[in-house]
């Protein structure tokens, strides 16, 4: 049984590096003259952030020697804990010979409760716990639930020379941010009735299509807070946390597993949710003029194949004017209208679009030029122009973004990925559309009614006690939109009211846009002074 042995450790700015050696050297002397002192760390950062952790140790580790420990780093989810609380939730890990560092995210002055994980200060704390105890630097996992979930995919993104393995609870990221994910294995959970499972899985194709390892296991029956404790009580999980055991030999050597466990490629489950697998192109995104088109494959073909007797894809090819073609035969978009088979019932049919170049283009240097307009003359090195070019061959959205780019009409303006994603699933519906021989007819009928009952009311400042709703759902509402932001960078502007009372009015704007005034006033104004009441927000 571990140790009940806690440190804090704060982060904050630093003035100099002589500061940094004198407190670093005071704090190596109280930890060895008391176990429970706190370690003041100080950092210079754009901003002051403090990181209170807490560090368990096992208890063989206080018995001394030069054995050197694995590192647990665990990332809470969603708001700032009690460091009571948080120990309860980490209790199995500190079960474990490893020392577990479990930060604190702390809440953001003047606005949401809580913020998403800095990066940088993470990748401190992990290398000052490191520097500062017996640490086996081949042996440092990160594990996150939620928004330390999506840290669990992110922060090894950031730092990839600090982790050699990350399991990711219910956790979610933009597929740009895994460009950079280092070689390391993955392990995934997800809750079947999960309300973000459909992000959580389009986040595990996105990572496999940069070639990241990773297992995902489903539970049945389990939503986003159900999968959390089940997770943690994994004990093959847990072992492999501490272990050098192969995670996909870890996960095929199961038979064992206790009840609850989920098995991959459960064959029910499989069939339930056939619709979420994916298929693409053969060979990626990107077509050479001249060339054949490819085939559509699955990406995950041998789970397909066990319950599908035949699991080739049936797919027609189009040019940008929506000529049905046999082969690629110039520059430009070029759309596949796939029906693929399932268990039963109709096919699965999707459309998908790809980014046909010519084969003597140099798409190297038109990703350092691209790399180098972004970042308004900052070096790009190669890794970067290696990894834009990945995402526009192996993703749909970064071949949707090529074409884009390519197009002599495009003007020079602000990157707008949303647009381009919008504009292309426009397409996609007008290609649908055209098969099924609706492209004449309008795409809404339009019938007037009379109006039923009162008229909406109109939208109003009040106290929050008149909408019915609390402060802390007000924090979650706002921290959400942040994430959404976060992850897009589109402009957005968002009022959201209930009983007529407005609750969150929230504007982000491109730097370009930044002279407007950013109030509620503004983003009740871009929406309109009036309309319905919005009812309760959704989480």
């Amino acid at each position: 049984m571990a140790g009940q042995y806690h440190s804090h450790l704060w982060l904050r700015k630093l003035s100099s590096p002589v500061a940094l050696l004198a407190v670093l050297s005071v704090c190596q002397l109280k930890a060895v003259a008391s176990e429970n002192q706190e370690q003041v760390v100080e950092r210079t950062f754009s901003t002051t952030l403090k990181y209170r952790c807490i560090v368990t140790l096992p208890d063989e580790y206080k018995a001394g020697g030069q054995r050197q420990w694995p590192m647990i780093l665990f990332l809470h989810g969603g708001g700032s804990p009690a460091p009571e609380r948080l120990k309860r939730t980490i209790r199995t890990l500190t079960d474990l010979p490893a020392i577990v560092v479990a930060p604190i995210c702390p809440p953001s002055p003047g606005g949401p409760r809580y913020t998403n994980w800095n990066w940088k200060m993470l990748g401190e704390v992990v290398r000052e716990i490191s520097s500062t105890h017996r640490v086996d630097a081949t042996k440092r996992a990160v594990i996150g639930f939620s928004m330390g979930g999506s840290g669990a995919w992110e922060l090894p993104s950031h730092e990839p020379k600090l982790f050699s393995k990350s399991v990711v609870i219910a956790g979610v990221c933009h597929p740009w941010s895994l460009r950079h994910y280092p070689k390391i294995p993955v392990w995934a959970f997800v809750g079947a009735d999960d309300y973000m499972r459909k992000e959580q899985q389009e986040t595990i194709t996105s990572a496999r299509r940069f070639g990241v390892d990773v297992v995902e296991t489903v539970w049945e029956g389990a939503n986003h807070g159900g999968i959390f404790s089940r997770a943690m009580s994994h004990k093959r999980m847990l072992n492999w946390l501490v272990t050098d055991q192969d995670l996909r030999k870890e996960n095929a050597e199961a038979d064992d597993a206790p009840d609850g466990d989920a098995r991959q490629g459960n064959e029910i489950e499989l069939r339930q949710r056939f619709g979420e697998q994916q298929f693409a192109p053969k060979g990626g995104f990107l077509l050479t003029a001249g060339r054949p088109l490819p085939s559509l494959v699955w990406d995950r073909v041998e789970l397909v194949a066990n319950v599908v007797e035949d699991p080739t894809i049936q797919a027609r090819w189009f040019n940008e004017s929506f000529q049905e073609v046999a082969a690629a035969d110039q520059p430009g978009r070029y759309y596949a209208y796939a029906e693929a088979p399932v268990p039963s019932g109709p096919p699965l049919r999707r459309a998908m679009t790809c980014v046909c170049v010519d084969g003597e283009m140099d798409l190297a240097k038109l990703a350092r030029k691209r790399i180098g307009s972004n970042r308004r003359g900052a070096e790009v090195d190669a890794e970067q122009i290696k990894a834009m070019m990945l995402r526009w061959k192996s993703t749909e959205a970064g071949a949707v973004e090529l074409a884009a780019i390519l197009n002599a009409d495009q003007p020079d303006r602000v990157v707008r990925q949303g647009q381009w994603q919008m504009e292309n699933a426009t397409r996609h519906v007008r290609l649908k559309r055209k098969l099924m021989g609706l492209e004449t007819k309008p795409i809404v009928k339009a019938t007037v009614r009379p109006v039923q009952g009162k008229p909406a009311v109109e939208l109003r400042e009040a106290p929050r006690e008149q909408a019915g709703i609390t402060e802390a759902q007000v924090r979650e509402i706002e921290s959400k939109l942040d994430e959404w932001y976060a992850s897009s960078q589109e402009p957005m502007a968002v009022v959201i009211a209930r009983n007529g009372v407005i609750v969150v009015a929230k504007m982000q704007l491109h730097r370009a846009m930044r002279g407007l005034r950013r109030d509620r006033t503004d983003a009740a104004a871009i929406i309109g002074d009036n309309g319905s009441d919005a009812g309760k927000p959704r989480r």
